[in-house]
């Protein structure tokens, strides 16, 4: 899915959880958003982040890609090898991977 979207497909997600949670939505343009565009409570935590950083489940890279700006280590960890890749077009330098659990 974010591979289609940074390639342009007009996408949207659906978030189905075993407790019966069903959303859909088409704002996947919140992965790929600068900081400037993160909401407060996104942001604030960012001014604590300390040495080298492990961003589990990376996603599209925006926290890997900010931590790595400001000078920090980063390892971004995925289950989905797409979104690894995304994470690499858009410069994330060390993605691997591998499950959550």
């Amino acid at each position: 899915l974010l591979n289609d979207y940074y390639s342009g497909v007009d996408c949207c997600e659906v978030i189905e959880r075993d407790d019966g949670f069903l959303n859909v939505t088409d704002n996947m343009s919140m992965y790929f958003a600068t900081f400037d565009d993160w909401q407060p409570h996104v942001r604030a935590p960012m001014e604590s982040v300390r040495g080298r950083v492990l961003d589990v489940g990376a996603g599209a890279g925006r926290f890997a890609l900010y931590l790595q700006k400001k000078g920090h280590e980063v390892v971004g960890i995925d289950v989905s090898a797409g979104a690894l890749e995304v994470c690499r077009k858009r410069g994330v330098r060390d993605v691997r991977q591998a499950p959550f659990h």
